[in-house]
This record gives C-alpha cells, structure tokens and sequence, in this order.
C-alpha cells in the first residue's frame, strides 16, 4: 500500500527532474548542440574563419582564378617590345626601359630615383642621356636621334647656346602615335608605354651659369621639343630610366 508521504516524494522528484532537464546550460549539451545553434552566433575564430569579399584580391573570381588580362610581348610597328615585366625594350637599340615612370623635381631627385630602382629585379638603371631619351621620339625628324637639333651629350654641346630652332619640334599633339583610350590624343612615343605625354628629364647637364646650377636638357613628347628650363627646380616632371647597352 503506498502511503500519503510516498506519493508526495514521488511526485516530487519527478518536479526536480523536469526543471533540471530545462535548466541545462549549453556548457552541459552534447557534442551535436552547435547543430541547433544559428550560424550567425558560431565563432570560427580568426585562422579558420571563411574569407569576406573585402579580404579577396580586387580581381579574384569565386572559383580562385583572375579577370586580368594576360601580357602578351607584342612588338610595336616602331620597334618597341612589352617585357610583361614592367620594362620596354627598344629591339632597334637595345635599350630596356621602364614600362611606367615617377615625377621629380631635380637632377639628383632623378639620379636617386633610378639608382634606387629595382624594376623587374635589376638594379643598374640609370636616368637617360638627351640622346637615350631623343631616341623615344617617333614621327618628328628634326628633333629625332639623328635629326637636325643639335643637342647631345657630347662634351661639344653642353651649354645651352648650342641648341636651335631645329630643336622646336613639331606640332602639338599631332603625334603619330594614338592614345589607346582616348583616339582624339596623340603623342611622340610609343604606345607600349604608360601613357604620359609630357615632359621627361634627361641626366646630360648643360654649362652652369652659378654654383649648384644642376639643370639638364629635357624632351616634350606632346611636341617633340628638345629644350633647357631656365631655372631648376621646375613643377615636378617626367622620368623614365633605362639600362642597357
């Protein structure tokens, strides 16, 4: 015969069982819990956690492969050659260029900028001579390598006074080389380059008029002009180093 008092312990111990059974933390669940835990609330940790859009590469695919677009080393009608490493080469001369270019404002700012160079893991680039540079002149005869002008890194010319009328170029922007992205836009040099049609330093010195006159001749590829700044420095400007023979 159950008594009164066993009937209370009964009903009582079952009581605490349930509210035990509710009361389970989520330290106490089974292996198979995190199951039953939304995905939003699951700490992966920094190492294992799956890469943001914001952490892939600008051109990255979803299946780990690239939208850039291969170099291909495509020689120039006028004799230039895409390296795909950052460089041109000249296939006329030899003369191995740097794809892009730096602005400077000085002789020695330029001098620095290419002796510290590294571009496609070489390290015996130089700032070009006037005739090095004369020779990125296309469809401009006077002022070419063998043109008319007669400014070279001889020691025969180095005072400003040798330069001419010859050395004037030809007609702005009437270049026969085509900006690729913007046709209307012409220049005197080759395409295989970054495009800036400016002027670009060289590092062949004219006379100096005072101490500390670091000037050097220049060329304006938007018009093929060989020129001297009167006064150094000038706004910041165009440099390209080269090596090679």
């Amino acid at each position: 015969m159950v008594t009164c008092a066993t009937r209370i312990a009964l009903v009582l111990a079952l009581s605490l069982a349930v509210a035990c059974g509710k009361s389970r933390s989520s330290s106490d669940a089974g292996p198979d819990a995190i199951a039953d835990t939304p995905l939003a609330e699951i700490d992966y940790g920094t190492e294992d956690a799956p890469a943001t859009d914001s952490e892939l590469p600008a051109d990255a695919l979803e299946d780990g492969t690239s939208d850039a677009q291969p170099c291909t080393a495509v020689t120039s009608e006028y004799g230039f050659r895409d390296n795909c490493d950052g460089t041109v080469i000249d296939t006329k001369t030899g003369w191995v260029w740097e794809k892009s270019f730096q602005q400077v404002t000085t002789l020695p700012e330029a001098q620095k900028a290419c002796s510290d160079a590294r571009t496609a893991g070489k390290n015996d680039w130089r700032v070009p001579t006037i005739d090095e540079l004369r020779s990125l002149i296309l469809g401009c005869p006077a002022s070419a390598p063998t043109g008319a002008c007669p400014v070279h890194a001889l020691a025969n010319c180095t005072d400003e006074t040798c330069r001419n009328a010859t050395c004037d170029g030809c007609g702005n922007g009437q270049g026969p080389v085509t900006n690729p992205l913007k046709p209307a836009s012409h220049c005197y040099m080759d395409a295989s380059f970054e495009w800036y049609c400016n002027l670009f330093w060289s590092g062949t010195q004219v006379k100096a008029k005072v101490t500390g006159d670091k000037r050097s001749w220049y060329v304006t590829f938007y018009d093929a002009r060989i020129d001297v700044p009167p006064t150094m420095p000038t706004s910041s400007s165009g440099l390209r180093c080269v090596r090679g023979p």
